[in-house]
């Protein structure tokens, strides 16, 4: 049986989380579609919080996460008040959870950033402080990856392909964690396949299938959705990326963003 593994993915919708360099929610979303999208690869079922910028309440992340009965969970934020570095919560009586935890310090160091630990946190009453730790029954974890108010710190994860790079080391280790051997995230998506089979080529137009398309847009450090049959102009193409497409607007006035192969169509 596939292992199952649950993303929470802080704030969204109302609640834009921190915001000063990079903004919280639109970066939290970046990061947790890319830890998805790997640990999919790896044959790993994965269940998010939320896929676009929508309204992501505590609880119902912790019903939504009790309900779905994952192997591990994992909560993916990013910091304020002007400290530096990546860090990463864990149940204070240790356990699966901070082997997660140590798993995941340990990719995140291979990327380039620095840490500044694990660390616990208990309320009054000696239990964790975190709702997410506290109330989630599967091992949990919360993920604070760049402080959004350190310029310095906010650069380590102010593109697409940065924020992709935190999401692929979560996800590199939960995957050690689980016991799971990492194929390298080969999901198919090297080449410019798209759902017809044909290929896309820059300058192309292509119409999003499947419903609304949840798009991140580097130049914009925003998130946008766009509508099924929607056009747009493809102006460039990442062969070695799991969104490989970059598309604006047929009149070149609207950025899109980077999107999913398997989301368009010539």
């Amino acid at each position: 049986m596939a292992k199952k593994v649950f993303l929470g993915v802080g704030h969204g919708g109302s609640d834009p989380g921190a915001v000063k360099y990079i903004k919280e929610a639109d970066v939290n979303l970046n990061m947790a579609l890319a830890c998805r999208d790997y640990l999919q690869a790896n044959g790993v079922t994965v269940k998010m919080s939320r896929t676009v910028d929508e309204n992501d309440p505590l609880t119902e992340e912790i019903r939504e996460c009790n309900a779905f009965n994952p192997d591990l969970a994992v909560d993916i934020h990013n910091n304020a008040g002007g400290g530096d570095g990546f860090e990463v919560y864990h149940y204070h009586k240790g356990g699966t959870s901070k082997t997660l935890a140590q798993n995941i310090e340990a990719e995140v160091k291979a990327i380039g950033q620095n840490s500044r630990g694990l660390k616990t946190r208990l309320n009054s009453s000696g239990s964790d402080y975190y709702g997410f730790i506290r109330c989630i029954k599967a091992p949990s974890i919360i993920c604070e990856g760049v402080f959004v108010d350190n310029a310095a710190d906010a650069a380590q994860a102010d593109t697409l392909a940065e924020q992709r790079a935190f999401g692929i080391a979560y996800a590199k280790g939960i995957l050690k964690t689980l016991g799971i051997a990492d194929n390298g995230g080969n999901n198919g998506n090297a080449d410019n396949g798209n759902a017809d089979g044909g290929t896309i080529s820059k300058n192309d137009i292509v119409t999003f299938t499947g419903g609304a398309v949840y798009i991140s847009s580097t130049a914009a450090k925003a998130a946008k959705t766009v509508n099924k049959t929607s056009t747009c102009k493809v102006t460039a193409i990442n062969t070695k990326g799991t969104h490989p497409y970059h598309c604006i607007s047929q009149d070149g006035k609207g950025v899109y963003g980077w999107v999913d192969k398997a989301s368009v169509r010539k």
